[in-house]
């Protein structure tokens, strides 16, 4: 397990087949085995693990292996093989625990159910678990607020490519700005910018929380940011210690979080409205435009790709979702695949993940009638070159209970149409929220008919689309969505407002800019 979370999955895999091979029904070892193979990229081997667990284990354990597998089937869009899991969607994670709640986001679109998934996970890994000495009260504004950033994240991941602009134009009279770094060393473009835009960039990779916690608390941060929320490589225990008197989910979690000692998350009026506001544990951070950042000097490259260099048929029209593919559902899928039925001369495009992912989408298509070779997948390329090829897309096309988020900013920023559907939950409503940001809200739909239909009607009318390109490009450095100097003044103004209620001693309460 320690091999496991240190990422040497080849040596934890020895140790899972040597503990296996002592005790052959370990539940335990079997979902920890599959766990190894599937970051190995073994996906069948994984699957096949995780299904023993399943036979031999009980209680916590067996829901989250019966977790695991759904996810990582998913993961490569091999729906088959947990189709007889779909039913448990609804009580796993609250009343059959499992780990990291995120797994759940592109599985169902329920904010009441992934707030009592987050409210568990914290009540399991975090509650009477650690003890710290309180903070002691300031009540009186520094001259500069000390910002803490803590993530695992600092190199050239897509959160840092939306927030990098803000880090760059923060007011240094008013704030200084602390990068905390606990993920491991990528040295790459991103970091180096990062680096330089930062006051100061600590390397915590080695500390434990307590050390961190130790750390923030010498150097007096005032408020501190979790940019990692319950993903892979989160220290959440960082903030259970309290590194500062303010702590605020920020960016890189697209939901709740269930834990009391997050005061804030920052969102916007269409990602949290009042009918789902229960929902949500955190007080709201309700952003004028949009809660997320953008960099408005994203370099697209010159370079001229041809259709033919990005493996698409030169007269055909193209559909494309870069999501991730885990985001992609079977429901969204069979939408996608009645489209390409209805319409002979599209292809869809999606981002090239790994051959066994490539192979089971291909066979899902075959399976709903549509050639697989009408699917057509990019493989990844650096961010400008990436940014250039959206020149080739036709219409972007959204996934629905994880929608695309920083995808959805690449194709804003290249002037590329995308259709989304407006769900229920924080990460189910971003497009919608970017896309209101940019003024082009007629490309939001609010159910799967809505969609398919416009996403029909856009292929068939192409003055529309021409239209609404035009308006994106016209919108681009005109709208707030791209405006990082409007986005960074406002973030700047809530920040005041979060340590102003702090030093009047009230509990926190939502703030409307």
């Amino acid at each position: 397990i320690a091999y496991l979370h240190s990422h040497r999955h080849s040596e934890a895999l020895i140790a899972f087949n040597k503990a296996l091979a002592l005790d052959p029904k370990s539940a335990s070892a079997w979902y920890n085995r599959g766990s190894a193979q599937a970051e190995l990229g073994q996906f069948g081997e994984s699957f096949q693990s995780t299904k023993r667990a399943i036979r031999y284990a009980d209680g916590w354990v067996k829901s989250l292996a019966q977790a695991s597998l759904l996810f990582q089937t998913h993961r490569v869009c091999a729906w088959s093989e947990s189709h007889d899991l779909r039913p448990l969607i609804e009580t796993l994670g609250i009343s059959h625990p499992t780990d990291l709640p995120i797994t759940f986001l592109s599985l169902e679109d329920h904010p009441l159910r992934q707030l009592q998934r987050a409210e568990g996970y914290v009540e399991r890994n975090f509650k009477k678990k650690y003890q710290y000495p309180q903070l002691q009260r300031v009540i009186n504004r520094p001259n500069r607020l000390k910002l803490g950033y803590f993530s695992a994240d600092f190199h050239n991941f897509p959160g840092m490519h939306l927030m990098i602009g803000m880090l760059e134009n923060h007011d240094r009279e008013r704030f200084e700005i602390f990068a905390f770094s606990y993920g491991r060393k990528i040295e790459d473009e991103m970091r180096s910018r990062i680096v330089k835009a930062v006051d100061h960039f600590v390397d915590v990779e080695s500390l434990t929380n307590e050390e961190i916690v130790k750390l923030a608390r010498e150097l007096q941060i005032d408020i501190a940011f979790h940019r990692n929320g319950y993903t892979r490589e989160h220290r959440s225990g960082i903030f259970s210690m309290r590194a500062a008197p303010i702590q605020i989910n920020y960016l890189g979690y697209p939901g709740t979080l269930g834990a009391d000692f997050i005061d804030y998350i920052v969102a916007d009026e269409i990602l949290v409205p009042p009918e789902f506001k229960n929902c949500y544990f955190e007080k709201i951070i309700y952003m004028p435009d949009t809660y997320q950042p953008n960099d408005n000097l994203r370099e697209i490259s010159s370079s001229v790709m041809s259709k033919e260099e990005c493996g698409l048929p030169e007269d055909s029209y193209v559909l494309c979702c870069f999501n991730q593919i885990h985001k992609i559902t079977p429901d969204c899928f069979e939408i996608w695949m009645r489209i390409l039925k209805r319409r002979k001369n599209t292809v869809l495009w999606l981002i090239s993940d790994n051959s066994w992912t490539i192979n089971n989408i291909r066979r899902e298509a075959k399976a709903r009638g549509v050639n697989p070779d009408r699917l057509h997948f990019a493989e990844r390329v650096s961010v400008s070159t990436h940014l250039a090829r959206h020149k080739h897309i036709d219409l972007c096309i959204d996934t629905f209970n994880y929608n695309a988020h920083t995808t959805t900013s690449d194709a804003l920023w290249t002037s590329t149409p995308i259709v989304t559907k407006q769900g229920d939950q924080f990460a189910a409503r971003v497009a919608s929220s970017l896309l209101h940001s940019i003024n082009a809200p007629e490309l939001v739909t609010f159910n799967d008919s809505q969609y398919e239909a416009l996403i029909l009607e856009l292929i068939d009318n192409s003055e529309k689309l021409a239209a609404i390109k035009r308006k994106l490009e016209e919108n681009r450095m005109t709208a707030p969505l791209f405006d990082t100097i409007r986005y960074t003044r406002n973030f700047e103004k809530a920040m005041d407002l979060a340590y102003e209620n702090y030093m009047r001693g009230e509990q926190p309460k939502d703030i409307h800019l």
